[in-house]
């Protein structure tokens, strides 16, 4: 038979087991829904993606687009995946500023630009880009 204090030590554990479950679960969520936020684009789409970067030896290719963004998929390639980016942006007469984690910061005729990335599996970078880059 438990003792009194056993039992609440038990009972203690259990609630702290809870409560730490559910922040996990919450971060899991929210970690879903910001994952569908930068990345509405279904496997398909991504997968064709692919394909045209390879068949087409490109360095990125756009593989989305929608009234407000632009999604771009390159592959990494020991890091330079994210200086394609950088490179295309300029291309299009942006001005790189910085780096903060997954945002990188462009400027163009006093307006600023923010690209955010994610990495698509360990050998791919995909971009989401604001439709403003092409004014």
């Amino acid at each position: 038979m438990l003792t009194k204090r056993k039992q609440m030590l038990l009972g203690a554990g259990f609630m702290i087991l809870v409560v730490l479950g559910g922040v996990y679960l919450s971060d899991g969520i929210e970690n879903v829904r910001e994952k569908q936020l930068l990345a509405p684009v279904d496997d398909q789409k991504i997968e064709q993606g692919i394909g045209r970067l390879a068949a087409a030896n490109e360095s990125i290719v756009i593989i989305d687009q929608s009234t407000e963004y632009e999604w771009y998929l390159t592959k990494m390639d020991q890091g330079k995946g994210y200086e394609h980016i950088k490179n295309m942006i300029r291309g299009k007469g942006w001005t790189f500023v910085e780096q903060e984690g997954s945002g990188y910061f462009f400027e163009k005729d006093g307006q600023k630009l923010i690209v955010t990335t994610e990495m698509w599996t360990r050998k791919y970078v995909l971009a989401k880009v604001p439709v403003q880059v092409n004014e």
